[in-house]
C-alpha cells in the first residue's frame, strides 16, 4: 500500500544525504533530527537543497526537560484552582513556550540558505513529548496577558511551519 515508506524502512542500503534530499524531502521541507547529551542539544539539518548542518546548543539536559515538564503541566491544566481563568498561568505558559522555541527552532531559522516551510522533527528524549507545533514563536504572545482563555493564546499563535513527526 505505501511503496515509498517500504522501500526507504526495508532497504538493504543505507540512505545518504542525497537521496534524503532527493527523494525524501519536497520543497520548503528540512529534516530535522535532535540529539540530547548532558550538556548540549545537537540538532541536524538536512534541507531540501544545500549542504546540512550541525548546530550545537549549550543547555543541560535537566533544564531543557524542566521546561518541556513545565509545558506539559501548564497545558494539561489550562484553568487555575476552581475553574477560574488565570492571566499570570496564560503569561507564564506563553514564556516557557517561547523559550521551548528560542532553544529548538530559532537556531534552525538563523541558518544560512532557504528557510523551511516545512519541517520533519526527529525528536530525542524528553523531546518526544513536546508537540513543536504549539511553541508561540513571536515574543509579543509570550509577555501580553489574555483575558479569554490559554486556547485563545494558541489560536493566535503565528504557524511558521508546518510540523510533522518521525520516531
Amino acid at each position: 500500500k505505501a511503496p515509498a515508506y517500504f522501500a526507504v524502512r526495508y532497504a538493504k542500503a543505507p540512505w545518504n544525504i542525497h537521496s534524503i534530499q532527493q527523494k525524501l524531502l519536497g520543497e520548503g521541507q528540512h529534516l530535522v533530527e535532535y540529539f540530547l547529551e548532558d550538556s548540549i542539544i545537537n540538532i541536524f539539518i538536512i534541507p531540501k537543497n544545500g549542504p546540512p548542518s550541525w548546530i550545537t546548543t549549550g543547555l543541560f539536559k535537566d533544564t531543557l526537560t524542566s521546561l518541556v515538564k513545565r509545558f506539559q503541566s501548564l497545558a494539561s491544566r489550562p484553568f487555575a484552582e476552581g475553574n477560574k481563568l488565570s492571566p499570570e498561568r496564560d503569561v507564564s505558559f506563553c514564556q516557557t513556550t517561547f523559550t521551548l522555541y528560542k532553544l529548538l527552532l530559532r537556531p534552525i531559522e538563523q541558518q544560512q540558505g532557504a528557510k523551511p516551510t516545512r519541517l520533519i522533527i526527529i525528536p530525542d528524549q524528553i523531546l518526544n513529548d513536546l508537540p513543536f507545533e504549539a511553541l508561540v514563536t513571536d515574543s509579543i504572545h509570550a509577555t501580553a496577558p489574555v483575558t479569554d482563555s490559554t486556547a485563545e493564546i494558541i489560536a493566535n499563535i503565528k504557524k511558521k511551519h508546518f510540523v510533522l513527526f518521525q520516531y
